[in-house]
């Protein structure tokens, strides 16, 4: 119950930080948004392990440990391609690694861009 509500929290701060910044149309909204796997064999969204039987009782129905957390992830990113405006397929590069824990801080996840582009035809603004 509480990773569910952390996903629906997640999912509608960013429906109001991509609003806020123009990026979001709702009433136009559709892209296509690909999660790209880029765990190695064994690990991460590829771990073989068997799934915890209760997540299979919100409804992700991956066979493996790694299935869901692929399964997972695409689902957020088809909230994302729901919300923003975009005719071009924005792919996410992901990998599913543990990451930094202490007794007192924790990283939950990162991100960052690999590619960006600038000033493109059929931008919508300049420096766009």
């Amino acid at each position: 119950m509480r990773k569910k509500l952390l996903t629906n929290t997640c999912a509608w701060a960013l429906v109001c930080l991509l609003a806020s910044l123009g990026l979001a149309d709702p009433a136009h909204a559709g892209a296509t948004v690909t999660v790209v796997n880029n765990d190695g064999a064994g690990e991460g969204f590829n771990d073989p392990s068997a799934p915890d039987p209760d997540s299979t009782s919100g409804g992700n129905t991956g066979a493996t440990l790694g299935a869901q957390r692929l399964q997972a992830f695409q689902a957020a990113a088809d909230v994302w391609g729901d919300i923003i405006n975009s005719t071009v397929e924005i792919k996410i590069d992901a990998e599913f690694n543990p990451l930094t824990c202490s007794a007192t801080s924790t990283i939950l996840g990162s991100a960052g861009p690999n590619q960006v582009f600038r000033d493109f035809a059929g931008a919508p603004f300049p420096g766009t």
